[in-house]
C-alpha cells in the first residue's frame, strides 16, 4: 500500500445495524461528553449557546431523525476522515479503530448491491455518499492496495470491462469515470440479469450480454474506441480474448490490465514459470507489459499485468472510410 501524508479532508459518520438514533447515548472522549452532529432548530441553537464553555452538547431526544434510507442502518457513529488517494477518483478512509479502507464516491446513493459499508458526508451544502471497496471482492482493488503505480482509469475515461459479472469492480469503475465517462461491461450466462440490474442504477454503464471471445458481435454497441481494457476471465484463454477485443476496440496507445491466474495444479510447474509464459504471449501479440504485481494475500495465485497496446484497432476510422470510398469512385470514373 502506498504511504501518503495524513491530511484530514473532512469528517463524516459511518452507520450500520438497526438501532435508532434517538436511543444513542453521548460518547465520552478525552473526559468530555459529545453527541451526534445533526441539524438543530433555532431554539435549540439558542439554548446550546447558553451552556458553559467547552464542547456543546445536545439532548438525544431533540435530534432530528435522518433520511429514511439511512435510519434503518444506524447502530453506532464512528468519526472517520477521508482523504484522496493518489489514483484519481479513489479515496482513503481513516479512523482510530478500523483499518484503512478504499472508497469511491458513488453515483447511485442508497444502493447496497454488494453489502458494502457506506459513508455519508456533507460538504459545501451537498451530501455525498462513499462506498468501501473491498480488495477481497475486487482484484482491481487488491492491486491498488498492493501498490500498483497506475491503473490508467480516470475521469471521463471509456473503459471496456470483460468478464465483469456481478462483482463490485464494475460499480466502482463507474464511480471513478463519473457521469461523463462510459463503462462497457461484457458478460453473459448466469450474470446477465445481475448486470442488467446494475446498469439500471448507473447511467454510464452500458451492459453487453454476449460472449467476450467474440467481440465482433457487439461492434454496433461500442461505437468508438476505448481508452482502456480490463479483463478478468480466469476460465478462458485470457491473452487471446484480450488480443481480439483490443484489435476491435482499443485505441492506438491504449492501456490494458489483465488478471492472470496460475495454472499450477499438481505442482510440477512453478507459478513463476506459468506467469512468464503468459507474459511472453502478451509480448507476441503486440502488448507491452509495464508493471506486474502479485495480488497476495487478497487473491492468492493471481497477478495483475498493466501495460500498453502498441497495435491500433483493425477497423478503419470514418475519415479512412470516406477516403476509401472516394478512391473507389475515382477509379470507377476513370474506367
Amino acid at each position: 500500500m502506498c504511504s501518503l501524508p495524513y491530511r484530514k479532508i473532512h469528517s463524516l459518520h459511518f452507520a450500520m445495524g438497526k438501532r435508532s438514533i434517538s436511543k444513542s447515548k453521548p460518547k465520552v472522549r478525552d473526559g468530555r461528553k459529545t453527541t451526534l452532529s445533526t441539524k438543530v432548530t433555532a431554539g435549540d441553537a439558542a439554548k446550546s449557546n447558553s451552556t458553559k464553555s467547552g464542547v456543546k452538547t445536545e439532548s438525544p431526544n431533540k435530534l432530528e431523525p435522518p433520511k429514511p434510507e439511512m435510519a434503518c442502518s444506524l447502530q453506532q457513529m464512528i468519526m472517520v476522515s477521508i482523504e484522496p488517494h493518489r489514483h484519481s477518483g479513489i479515496f482513503l478512509a481513516r479512523s482510530r479503530d478500523d483499518a484503512i479502507m478504499l472508497l469511491t464516491r458513488t453515483l447511485a446513493p442508497g444502493n447496497d448491491d454488494c453489502s458494502e459499508q457506506r459513508f455519508i458526508a456533507d460538504m459545501a451544502g451537498k451530501r455525498y455518499e462513499y462506498r468501501s471497496w473491498s480488495p477481497f471482492q475486487s482484484k482491481l482493488a487488491a492491486a491498488i492496495l498492493s501498490g500498483v503505480s497506475n491503473i490508467h482509469i480516470g475521469h471521463a475515461s471509456k473503459i471496456l470491462l470483460l468478464g465483469s459479472g456481478l462483482g463490485s469492480t464494475i460499480m466502482h469503475v463507474a464511480d471513478i469515470v463519473g457521469e461523463s465517462g462510459t463503462v462497457y461491461a461484457v458478460d453473459h450466462g448466469d450474470w446477465s440479469e445481475g448486470l442488467l440490474a446494475v446498469a439500471q442504477k448507473y447511467s454510464n454503464i452500458v451492459p453487453i450480454i454476449d460472449d467476450v471471445t467474440m467481440p465482433y458481435k457487439y461492434r454496433k454497441i461500442i461505437s468508438d474506441c476505448v481508452d482502456m481494457i480490463f479483463i478478468d476471465t480466469p476460465q478462458l484463454d485470457q491473452v487471446r480474448t484480450l488480443m481480439l477485443n483490443s484489435r476491435h476496440y482499443l485505441k492506438v496507445g491504449g492501456k490494458f490490465a489483465i488478471v492472470l491466474q496460475s495454472d499450477v495444479i499438481d505442482g510440477s510447474t512453478p507459478a513463476g514459470e506459468t506467469f512468464a509464459n503468459k507474459i511472453k504471449r502478451l509480448k507476441q501479440e503486440q502488448f507491452q507489459p509495464l508493471e506486474q504485481i502479485a495480488l497476495d494475500p487478497f487473491a492468492p495465485g493471481y497477478i495483475l499485468v498493466v501495460g500498453l497496446y502498441s497495435l491500433g484497432p483493425i477497423r478503419p476510422s470514418n475519415k479512412e472510410n470516406q477516403k476509401e470510398k472516394g478512391d473507389q469512385f475515382q477509379s470507377h470514373a476513370t474506367e
